[in-house]
This record gives C-alpha cells, sequence and structure tokens, in this order.
C-alpha cells in the first residue's frame, strides 16, 4: 500500500510539474505594450493588410520591430507577418530625341511667324528652315531649340542635358514649355544647369525631374547662359515599370534635425527617430553654400557600434534661384536608427537637416476571433512572441494562387495600453507561476519526507 501511495503521489507531482513548465510563457496581452490603435476592417477578408506609419515606426522600442503584436476583441494575439512592400520601384531608361537649334532674331512669342516647319504623317519633325538669320551670329549660336518627342510613347519623368561650352565654371537655367502641336505652348518650368569648379572637384548639374508630361514637342530657351555655350544633345528619362494606382505608397520622405554635434563641428550625429527601412539619404543646408567629403556611419544607438556605409561629397552652391545640390545618397536598405556624417573638415553651417527616404512595411494578420482589432507596440523587454507564424509566411506568397481576399486594414484611433511601465526593461512578476512553484516545492519536500519514512519502517519500498 505505501508504495503504491507513494507512486500515486509520485504522479501528481509530475503533473503539477508540467502545469508549472506550462505555464512558465504566458500569454502576451495588450497591456505588455506601450500604445495602441484600434484598427478599422471590413468584414468578408481572409487577411487584412496594414500599412505602417510614420507613428507606428516612431513608437517602436526595438531595431527590427519585434515589439509588434495584433489582438482581437477578446485581447487575444493572432498570427501575424511583417512584409516588406514588393511594389516594384520605377526603373527609368533614357532615350535619347531629335533637336533642333533655332537660330533668329524674331521673338520668342513670335517664333512660329519665322519658321518653316515641316512634319512627317507620323507628327515627327523633318526638317526646320529659318526665314530670317540674325546678322550678328557669326558663330551660328542657337537662340532655343525644339525638341521632338512625338515617338516616345509613356510619359517623360526627366530630362538629361548634354552641352558643348569652352566655359568651365557657369551656373544658369533652362526654361522648357511643351506642346502638341507647336502652336499653342506650355510653361512646364526652370531647371538649374551648372558646370562648377571647386576646391579641387568639378561638380556638373545637367539634369532635370519632370512631372510625366506627354507632349510632343518642347521649346527649350537658353535663358542667360554664356554666349559660347550650345545644348548638343537632350535624353528623355522613360519610366518602363509604373505601379498601379491602387498600390499604396511604396516609399515615402521624412526630415528631422541634427541631434550631436561632436569634433567641432566635424562630425554629425541624425536620429531619424525610429527603425524605418532607409534607401535613400540627403542633407539640406538651407540657402547656406557648403562643399565637404564625409564620411558616413550607422549604429542603432550613439554608443555604437558604428557601421562604415561609404564616402561622399555634399555639396549646396549658388544662391537662392540657382543652387546646384549633390544627388541624394543611395544605400542598401537598411534600418539603423542613428547616421553619422564625419567630414573632412568642421562645416559653419547651421540647422543642417537630413532627408531620408524609406520603404514602406505592412503587418499582415488573420482576423481570428472578433473585431475590432488593435495594433500593439512598444516594450522595454520581448515577451516571447511565436504569432509569426511560417505558415503564414507560406500563406502569403501564395496569396494570388489561392485566389485570398486581403482587405486593407487602418489605422483610426490611438490609445495608451501598458503606457511608460511597460516600456521598462524588466521582466514582470508572473504570480500565478511564483504559487506554482511553491506548490511543487512544497510537494517535493513532502516527497522526501514520505520516502525518508518509508526507507526507515523497512518495508517501503516491498510491495504486499
Amino acid at each position: 500500500m505505501k508504495f503504491s501511495l507513494l507512486c500515486r503521489i509520485l504522479i501528481a507531482i509530475s503533473a503539477l510539474i508540467a502545469v508549472a513548465v506550462a505555464t512558465t510563457a504566458t500569454a502576451s496581452m495588450p497591456r505588455d505594450y506601450a500604445y495602441g490603435w484600434v484598427l478599422k476592417t471590413t468584414p468578408g477578408a481572409d487577411l487584412y493588410r496594414l500599412v505602417l506609419t510614420t507613428d507606428v515606426y516612431r513608437n517602436s522600442h526595438t531595431a527590427d520591430l519585434t515589439d509588434i503584436a495584433i489582438f482581437n476583441a477578446e485581447d487575444t494575439q493572432v498570427p501575424h507577418l511583417l512584409v516588406t512592400d514588393s511594389t516594384p520601384t520605377a526603373q527609368q531608361k533614357f532615350v535619347g530625341v531629335p533637336l533642333f537649334p533655332i537660330k533668329t532674331t524674331a521673338a520668342l512669342e513670335d517664333v512660329l511667324t519665322d519658321l518653316n516647319i515641316q512634319r512627317d504623317t507620323q507628327g515627327s519633325i523633318r526638317n526646320i528652315t529659318i526665314k530670317h538669320r540674325a546678322a550678328n551670329m557669326e558663330r551660328d549660336l542657337a537662340t532655343f531649340y525644339i525638341a521632338d518627342l512625338s515617338q516616345l510613347k509613356v510619359p517623360v519623368q526627366s530630362v538629361r542635358f548634354g552641352w558643348n561650352s569652352p566655359i568651365p565654371d557657369f551656373i544658369s537655367e533652362l526654361s522648357i514649355e511643351g506642346s502638341n502641336d507647336l502652336h499653342n505652348w506650355t510653361m512646364i518650368g526652370s531647371y538649374t544647369i551648372a558646370s562648377l569648379e571647386r576646391d579641387g572637384y568639378t561638380l556638373q548639374k545637367n539634369d532635370a525631374s519632370l512631372p510625366n508630361i506627354q507632349y510632343k514637342y518642347l521649346r527649350i530657351a537658353s535663358g542667360n547662359i554664356p554666349t559660347e555655350w550650345h545644348l548638343s544633345h537632350l535624353e528623355m528619362g522613360l519610366s518602363n515599370t509604373l505601379p498601379p494606382a491602387d498600390v499604396p505608397p511604396t516609399v515615402s520622405n521624412l526630415r528631422v534635425q541634427m541631434h550631436q554635434s561632436l569634433d567641432e563641428g566635424r562630425s554629425w550625429i541624425f536620429d531619424l527617430g525610429g527603425p524605418f527601412l532607409v534607401e535613400q539619404l540627403d542633407l539640406d543646408s538651407g540657402d547656406q553654400p557648403y562643399l565637404a567629403h564625409a564620411q558616413l556611419f550607422s549604429a542603432n544607438n550613439t554608443r555604437g557600434p558604428w557601421t562604415p556605409e561609404g564616402s561622399y561629397l555634399f555639396y549646396s552652391l549658388g544662391n537662392t534661384k540657382r543652387r546646384v545640390h549633390n544627388d541624394p545618397v543611395k544605400i542598401s536598405v537598411s534600418r539603423f536608427r542613428y547616421w553619422k556624417f564625419t567630414f573632412d573638415k568642421p562645416l559653419s553651417v547651421s540647422g543642417l537637416t537630413l532627408d531620408f527616404t524609406w520603404r514602406h512595411e505592412s503587418l499582415v494578420f488573420v482576423p481570428e476571433g472578433t473585431a475590432p482589432y488593435k495594433l500593439a507596440i512598444g516594450q522595454g523587454i520581448i515577451t516571447q512572441n511565436d504569432h509569426q507564424s511560417t505558415d503564414l509566411s507560406d500563406l502569403w506568397r501564395k496569396r494570388e494562387q489561392l485566389h485570398l481576399k486581403i482587405d486593407p486594414a487602418v489605422l483610426i484611433q490611438q490609445e495608451e495600453l501598458g503606457g511608460k511601465s511597460a516600456l521598462v526593461a524588466h521582466h514582470p512578476v508572473a504570480w500565478q507561476q511564483l504559487i506554482l512553484w511553491l506548490v511543487l516545492t512544497v510537494g517535493a519536500l513532502v516527497i522526501v519526507v514520505i520516502a525518508i519514512k518509508l526507507l526507515r519502517s523497512g518495508n517501503g519500498l516491498t510491495k504486499p
């Protein structure tokens, strides 16, 4: 009997141990997170997709968005998956277009009365003859130019200028107008071009972004460019992959102020404010001119370690009306929050800001339980999170094949959940676990006492 009783007690204690171990990883609750948003959804979807906004990133306290979760109305966490917007960025290809220099004494607004323009049945310009030539144009210099875009079938997003000039140093602008009939012209804009020699660097600005124009012809006036200068060729930037109109924005732009200046103005640190997926960076000095070479570094915090990201030339020259600026720095997509620019010399500019382009991510989740669903974010210490499932990842990859209905989820109301206390880096006390382990300990002591008594009786391990 004593042996049988001992077995029963051992079984009970084993069950108690199993319960204690099973409850070691407690379920995450909304109050374990600092902040949250109520989500607006429509019933009947197989999956919901929430495009993460700037506020979401700035409320995250981890380097990789692991402190994020989705809960249903019963405060039960539902499976979710963090995905990067894979919509292709529009890739440009450049094509040259016919360019006709116009040399005439006629005023620009009356130029058509001075030109004979011959076109074929497709609208392409074949020849332009000039009735009157300027008597003082011994060098055969152009007054303005006409570019033929009639054979381009897609919108133009940019233009690249090519020129010949014996003058190595100039900064000026070109005005561009568009027309579909060579009679009625619409102003598109004025664009700065330049060729500068500064501190041993040759800086050239020879391109401009256009607002997706689709004119057949362009008229380009050279304005106050030196008389020895002339436009030699023109290339138009065409987009060969335009994202569908119903796709959410792929990238966004943000600006942040300087976080810290070190080494007497040689090193500038910027805090992006969250774990954004950064793919492009640029500095803005306002109207203050500067030119400097810089080493670029990134890190998760200001203590480092700092990861080298390359060496680049940054500059902003000219005046308020005509300014030449370096191209933005394109980097491999990175989630580092802090960026440091270490220049080869102290900068004398003030109020330097950082502009960055970041790629959107989305949170895809399964509509388990009842709505409304809630996004929760912000933890000082990450609780165990098994809700980024492999099954959901496979389901997302096969979404088109399975014809899944995917509806958007929208943030509609922010609220405080656990508040700042959830951001404190400590493990919360699990009273239920403590009580269970206390019971387990007491039970184990009871077993030890019974075993000792059975052994002393001399027949505690003998079957009756």
